[in-house]
């Protein structure tokens, strides 16, 4: 079944070549493309799937509840420093390929391009949540489901993004570092580590040191 005819240049015989896709190797972004998961927003996430760690705060979305993943007893759960709450959240449950499907089945007309305005989804309101935000030709491979990594990050993009974010914030290098003004006033919003939140001196605002 299938195949295409190539020539064996050893035997001098023809066979029929098939090939399969086990992988796909790709940054954060790419895996949107060739999945039709959604990976920015509120579900970028690809691990929570309907129960986000996500939460909106100043200018930008943050993912803070990765205590989940750490065992009912942990002393960290209990602690106020991370968030000001306490976490009780189990580990959030993954879909089966079933309900994978089912998702996919939701976006099966959807076309790539700028969605109409008025149909655009919020959070928050009654519409269900996008998980998936189209049908990716890659799951009309009939194998496609069974695969337990059909796609692998890479690394190297994520590993230098990271160390960057690390080393500008660190050396607090100006346009490079995330401990911004913003950053600081979401502390404040938070209600924790009160010893870094913006202090008035006179006519300014200035950052205590955090390092």
């Amino acid at each position: 079944m299938g195949g295409v005819k190539t020539l064996d240049a050893s035997s001098g015989k023809e066979f029929k070549l098939r090939a399969a896709v086990l992988w796909c190797i790709h940054d954060y972004p790419a895996l949107g493309t060739l999945s039709g998961r959604t990976t920015k927003g509120y579900y970028a996430c690809i691990h929570c799937d309907k129960n986000p760690l996500s939460r909106p705060l100043r200018n930008k979305i943050g993912y803070l509840g990765h205590r989940r993943y750490l065992p009912l007893s942990h002393q960290w759960r209990r602690s106020f420093l991370f968030d000001g709450h306490h976490e009780k959240q189990t580990e959030p449950r993954k879909f089966s390929a079933k309900e994978v499907l089912q998702e996919l089945e939701k976006v099966k007309d959807v076309r790539p391009g700028k969605q109409d305005a008025s149909k655009k989804r919020k959070r928050g309101g009654n519409e269900e949540p996008i998980i998936f935000s189209r049908w990716s030709s890659l799951w009309s491979l009939p194998y496609w489901k069974y695969l337990l990594v059909p796609h692998v990050l890479d690394v190297m993009h994520i590993e230098k993004n990271i160390c960057d974010s690390i080393l500008g914030t660190l050396l607090d290098i100006e346009g490079k570092t995330k401990d911004t003004v913003n950053a600081r006033l979401d502390l404040l919003d938070m209600r924790i580590r009160p010893n870094q939140h913006l202090k008035e001196d006179g006519n300014t605002v200035r950052k205590p040191k955090a390092c």
